[in-house]
């Protein structure tokens, strides 16, 4: 009986996925957006407005009405397909054997305990879900996979957090949409790019016949708590427009934050902050040469993800050795010998002077810290730090500050500004940045298959390559992120 109700409500979303899911859609424009039949779709929503809800529903309505249509999901890295787009996709078709399941209960894997009779899903090689009423297939793919993304004869492409993408990836998605019979679509959602002159802007700035953009604001959706509501409506009206309101080239003006998302009475805690118990410390470095400023930033990342700044050390004209041994000795201080410490370090640390032919790291190593290469891109660093800042984790922040940590604090409460990057506050966020792309594996380089997994982002552990550590996935935090 319940497998027969659930193929009924299959067929049903063919017309009316809302109806089918018993879900309501949060405003008239999020509706819009998943009935659009035009070639080229943005959904660009505020944070929290329903996107990527609106983009798992479109896969359904095409899926259920367009037997044997092939159908292309797609993010950047691997993780985050995992746990939005999946994850989105999971709760939408259990909404179909149970209208009452609830979102939290959807994960990836969950497809798998799908009734046969609606869904057959497999992970490997690469993971793909058939559904089996009308014989469409969603492949799940990411931008990082060696693999590619597979066929090109593809009619619907859904790529979630679209200002991620490139302006090729998005040429290379578009030229997949070639399945005949079938609705033949890209249907893109993503958050405004916080960037000046973003590719998105050009291409659905000025909607056509075969372009549409539809903006969605996070002050429809009635699930969101007051208090994350009301955190982003005190910002400036240009920083407004763009992470409540979900308008399309919004974007900063010189002099402005570039963090307007952090508040301090919602991410500086008042309170002294400890390490997750039995997880490593890491340790962000910003060094570059002797008489630079010089910065550290430890912190500590549990479930959800959760994470921890938990103290910040920032000098000025003082050896890199001398620098290393005083931090080195206040976490053994603070936290003990026992506790494991990773760290990551500007990759600009591991260039050779011309004079002795050391480097920056070799100094460091000299206190007995081997770090590994952090990411050199400044945009990702900002928007892994951008999406903490703006995610709640259980009703709490994911990201909170120590009350010592007080150079972040007024770096990323304003002090840290889009014409002074490189001013007294861009070495301690900069460090920061690069602990949390050692935490959150958002290196370049080689991956083992398999990766521990918190939330939506993957942790491994670094290991050397000549003289330069570089990040591989592992099974869980090891023995070889060990710093003594």
């Amino acid at each position: 009986m319940a497998v027969a109700a659930s193929l009924a409500r299959f067929a049903l979303a063919a017309k009316d996925p809302w109806r089918a899911t018993s879900l309501r859609p949060t405003c008239e424009v999020q509706e819009q957006a998943v009935a659009d039949e035009t070639r080229e779709v943005l959904v660009c929503g505020g944070k929290g407005s329903g996107k990527t809800l609106a983009g798992a529903l479109r896969v359904l309505r095409v899926a259920s009405r367009d037997a044997g249509v092939r159908i292309l999901t797609v993010r950047k890295a691997y993780p985050d397909l995992t746990a939005t787009v999946g994850e989105a996709i999971a709760w939408v078709l259990w909404r179909l054997v149970d209208p009452g399941y609830p979102e939290t209960g959807a994960t990836f894997q969950s497809l798998r305990q799908l009734p046969p009779e609606l869904a057959q899903f497999r992970l490997t090689p690469s993971p793909q879900l058939r559904l089996v009423p009308s014989e469409a297939t969603v492949y799940f793919r990411h931008l990082q996979d060696p693999q590619g993304l597979g066929g090109v004869n593809r009619g619907l492409v859904w790529a979630d957090e679209a200002a991620e993408l490139t302006e090729g990836d998005f040429r290379e998605l578009r030229a997949r949409i070639r399945q005949p019979g079938v609705t033949q679509q890209i249907f893109l959602t993503a958050n405004p790019p916080r960037v000046m002159g973003h590719w998105l802007e050009d291409a659905f700035g000025r909607p056509s016949e075969s372009r549409k953009l539809y903006e969605v604001s996070m002050l429809t959706n009635p699930h969101l708590s007051r208090e994350f509501i009301e955190s982003f409506l005190e910002l400036p009206e240009t920083d407004r427009l763009n992470l409540v309101e979900g308008r399309l080239g919004s974007v900063f003006g010189e002099g402005s934050a570039v963090f307007p998302e952090f508040r301090r009475s919602l991410h500086a805690s008042q309170e002294p902050l400890s390490p997750w118990p039995g997880r490593p410390i890491v340790r962000g470095w910003d060094i570059a040469t002797l008489g630079k400023r010089l910065a550290c930033v430890a912190i500590s990342v549990g479930p959800g993800p959760k994470v921890r700044v938990l103290r910040e050390w920032v000098e000025q004209a003082r050896g890199i050795a001398e620098f290393g041994w005083q931090v080195v000795s206040d976490c053994f201080a603070e936290w003990g010998r026992e506790w494991e410490f990773e760290d990551a370090i500007d990759p600009a640390a591991f260039a050779t002077s011309f004079t002795d032919e050391r480097s920056a790291v070799d100094a460091l190593m000299e206190a007995g810290v081997a770090p590994a290469a952090g990411t050199s891109s400044r945009t990702a660093r900002r928007e892994m730090i951008g999406a903490l800042l703006t995610k709640l984790v259980h009703g709490e922040p994911a990201m909170q500050f120590d009350p010592s940590c007080r150079a972040l604090v007024s770096g990323l409460a304003g002090g840290y500004t889009h014409d002074d990057i490189k001013g007294p506050y861009s070495d301690p966020i900069d460090a920061l940045g690069y602990a949390l792309s050692l935490a959150m594996a958002a290196l370049p380089g080689k991956w083992r298959p398999r990766a521990h997994t918190l939330g939506s982002y993957t942790f491994g552990a670094p290991r050397r390559h000549g003289r330069v550590f570089t990040l591989v996935a592992a099974g869980s935090f090891g023995r070889t992120g060990r710093r003594r």
